[in-house]
């Protein structure tokens, strides 16, 4: 699917201007965190917490297909502090199967024809017009558009107040991809759409994951 396409990346953020950049934070409290209690948006706080034995389970649309990543471990190397999943997936496909934290912006190691490298996958918004580039596999890439809404996003987890949607073009008009991540809880929803060429002719294709449910462990 999306591995077919090569990619220039050149990252621009982009911000609706109706954000409330004023609104209330929540700080964590010492209890374990699940779906049944959904921690609000909060600027401040991070892309995905980090603890072992965080887990989310993901969905498709008809909430016949589950899958859960979870933190299962951690080490450090290369002047990170690496979470280890315990597997690739779909919905996480941003983070790999381990990343770091720095500076509100979410590293993994990337493979390219001279070796695995660290890059930038995503970072927080922190302003109205954000901008960053990185290469992917050394010497591709592609343009990200970051927009945080402040309408809610319903998923079979729960409703969320705000989110942030990282979309990238695939090549044709119609095919994108879209991850939806709420701070302090992680991916949300990830959408693929992309044309798959056929001597008959052309297919239009769609894969999605929604968040099911999720469980944090004390930091």
């Amino acid at each position: 699917m999306i591995a077919k396409y090569s990619f220039i990346f050149v990252i621009s953020l982009v911000f609706n201007a109706g954000c409330n950049k004023s609104a209330p934070t929540t700080s964590l409290s010492d209890e374990p965190k699940d779906s049944s209690n959904v921690i609000p948006f909060n600027f401040d706080g991070c892309l995905i917490p980090t603890a072992v034995g965080n887990y989310w389970i993901y969905t498709d649309s008809a909430q016949t297909t589950f899958d859960t990543i979870k933190i299962i471990g951690k080490d450090s190397s290369d002047n990170f502090l690496w979470w280890k999943l315990n597997k690739k997936s779909f919905a996480m496909g941003y983070f790999s199967d381990e990343f770091a934290v720095r500076n509100d912006s979410i590293f993994i190691r990337d493979q390219a024809e001279f070796g695995k490298f660290i890059r930038i996958s995503l970072i927080l918004p922190r302003d109205y017009i954000d901008t960053y580039g990185y290469f992917e596999g050394g010497d591709a890439g592609v343009v990200v558009h970051v927009t945080v809404y402040n309408n809610s996003i319903t998923t079979p987890a729960g409703i969320f107040q705000q989110h942030a949607c990282y979309k990238q073009n695939l090549g044709l008009e119609h095919d994108y991809d879209s991850l939806e991540i709420v701070p302090n809880v992680g991916v949300v929803c990830r959408v693929s759409e992309w044309t798959e060429f056929y001597a008959a002719g052309a297919e239009h294709q769609t894969f999605s994951r929604y968040l099911k449910s999720y469980h944090f462990e004390n930091p």
